[in-house]
């Protein structure tokens, strides 16, 4: 009864779209008042670039300094596992139980481990897992329970992933109707082209700099045309600058 209790109050948590990092915490929320784990985390596989993005990485409730939210790290130790298999892992005393692989150890030592495939379409998108100071403290009881709150957080997870995709697409489509009013709006140059870096600045709230540069008469130089800066000691190269080619891009951005 308590299961399925959780199972419903987990289901009204996450019932509406929302930033991923705020729908796993009331994810966590739910799990510690229901199996009161000692340390909790989820990581979410970024399948592209290979990576586990980690959320809500805790210990007795409280953020851990180690790993913050949205930290980037590599598909290894046991979480890295379970994503490669697609499987759950339980170590019911990690003291006296054999790993599939090496643990990666992160604050204080975990005697008992729980993890589970967030899974959907047979792809494991990420992975929840419990722990406890305690060896035998979880069950296979748990273990399923787990498992199908796994299951609604990877369904919630793909939602919103797929609301944030379109809602980028929209953004990617607005600029460009934007783009296209300013070349029928404004003859000159100049004016055009700041409205180009005005509207990326504005669709790109987390950049600090954007700016166009053109090739020169004499095909040997790049001088910057017009900029948007957040702040002067962002801009590299002022308006009327000349920059070789024979200089590197990564020495520009």
């Amino acid at each position: 009864a308590q299961e399925l209790s959780g199972l419903h109050e987990t289901a009204l948590a996450t019932s509406q779209l929302m930033e991923i990092g705020t729908l796993i915490t009331r994810v966590q929320e739910q799990i510690q008042l229901l199996m009161h784990p000692d340390g909790f985390f989820v990581a979410l596989h970024d399948a592209e670039a290979n990576e586990l993005i980690f959320y809500s990485y805790k210990e007795l409730g409280t953020n851990i300094n180690e790993i913050v939210d949205g930290q980037h790290l590599p598909v290894e130790g046991l979480t890295g596992w379970i994503v490669r298999h697609g499987q759950p892992l339980f170590l019911p005393d990690l003291f006296e139980d054999e790993p599939p692989v090496a643990p990666i150890s992160t604050g204080n030592p975990s005697r008992c481990w729980l993890g589970v495939p967030m899974t959907i379409r047979e792809q494991t998108i990420g992975v929840i897992c419990i722990q406890s100071f305690r060896p035998g403290v979880f069950n296979q009881s748990h273990q399923r329970f787990l498992q199908s709150l796994a299951n609604q957080l990877a369904i919630t997870v793909e939602n919103v992933r797929l609301f944030e995709a379109e809602a980028r697409r929209r953004q990617e489509a607005e600029l460009l109707n934007q783009l296209a009013a300013s070349l029928t709006n404004s003859l000159d140059l100049d004016d055009l082209l700041q409205q180009a870096v005005n509207l990326v600045a504005k669709q790109l709230p987390d950049i600090h700099n954007v700016t166009i540069t053109l090739l020169d008469k004499s095909g040997t130089f790049l001088q910057p045309r017009v900029y948007w800066t957040a702040a002067p000691e962002y801009l590299l190269n002022p308006v009327g600058s000349r920059i070789p080619l024979t200089e590197t891009l990564a020495s520009q951005q």
